[in-house]
């Protein structure tokens, strides 16, 4: 995945021949293609070109031309308090280099208030987020448990985004075929695996949002982790995968003691939503008709409750089932 859009690069100043020194590592050309520091207007193209070699130094993981360009006279200066898509950490949130990131904070990068808008989110979840959400999203486990060794300690209110990403990151990325998605949703369960070594000891987060995207995204292995090994409970993902006609979800949820009647509670606002529907009703009002007939081969009985009559049959009810349980289309 490459979500994150170059900001700088030299050859747009026709700096050809610098880019590829930088990107190779070649210190020694980058140190003859810089302009002379000593007249003022050299100065000023040296100012403004430092900062293009660091960014592709740290695209190409060269880590000898990034150190130089952070200690270069002209002061390259990377950014010490909170700051919000600052090009060096998109940079480095594309290169996925844990040897970068080690850099960056001995540098004095201040790392862990470092942002991305929600515009650059691969995911579109809507928010702010950081290099960790990313390496939850990529499935890169490796890189995942390389930042928080270096600091990147998720508080309990980042905990349960970062689940939620890694679980739906990686089966969502993952489009080249069924066994390249398989592979990436047992990515996704190895990042869930060092979240719960090292998370806060509520993981069972309530409501399940963790459970909700794997079973909407068909992260089928995430859910086998998340339901069979961690007990959460099965039934609200078993709704969502109807909802979202994840067959292969719903047969698993089905396997590990999803009840095929289930109906979810009102919530506190249901003056806003006059009840929930059933499993089954969701998946035939979505046309999910694969789904309905898992369920009723699983002993789903075909009936009418109260909710499914104050929804009938009208496929506005979809956006009304969607809002009453919080979940994004």
């Amino acid at each position: 995945m490459n979500p994150h859009a170059r900001t700088f690069d030299p050859r747009a100043l026709g700096q050809e021949r610098l880019h590829r020194a930088a990107a190779r590592g070649d210190l020694a050309a980058v140190k003859s293609l810089l302009p002379d520091t000593s007249g003022m207007i050299s100065n000023y193209k040296s100012t403004i070109l430092v900062p293009l070699v660091a960014e592709t130094a740290i695209l190409n993981n060269q880590l000898s031309v990034l150190e130089w360009c952070i200690s270069h006279p002209q002061n390259l200066q990377l950014p010490r308090t909170r700051c919000l898509d600052n090009p060096f950490y998109l940079a480095a949130c594309e290169a996925r280099s844990a040897g970068v990131w080690k850099l960056l904070k001995e540098k004095g990068m201040d790392l862990p208030h470092q942002l991305l808008s929600s515009s650059r989110d691969p995911l579109s979840l809507g928010r702010d987020f950081t290099c960790l959400d990313v390496a939850a999203a990529e499935g890169d486990a490796r890189l995942f448990e390389a930042l928080l060794a270096l600091g990147f300690a998720p508080s309990n209110a980042d905990f349960g985004a970062l689940a939620e990403r890694a679980v739906v990151g990686p089966a969502s990325l993952a489009s080249a075929g069924a066994d390249e998605e398989v592979t990436a949703q047992k990515r996704s369960v190895l990042v869930l695996k060092i979240l719960r070594s090292r998370g806060p000891g509520n993981f069972r987060l309530e409501p399940p949002s963790t459970s909700l995207p794997a079973a909407g995204r068909g992260n089928f292995e995430a859910l086998v982790y998340l339901v069979a090994e961690l007990d959460m409970e099965p039934n609200l993902p078993l709704f969502r995968a109807c909802w979202a006609g994840e067959y292969v979800c719903a047969e698993v949820l089905l396997d590990l003691g999803a009840d095929p009647n289930f109906v979810p509670p009102e919530r506190e606002d249901a003056h806003r939503a006059p009840g929930m529907v059933s499993c089954l009703t969701v998946a035939k009002l979505n046309g999910h008709f694969s789904v309905v007939d898992l369920l009723l081969d699983r002993g789903a009985v075909d009936r009418v409750c109260p909710a499914d009559e104050d929804y009938g049959v009208e496929t506005s009810a979809v956006g009304q089932v969607s809002q009453t349980i919080g979940m994004a289309v």
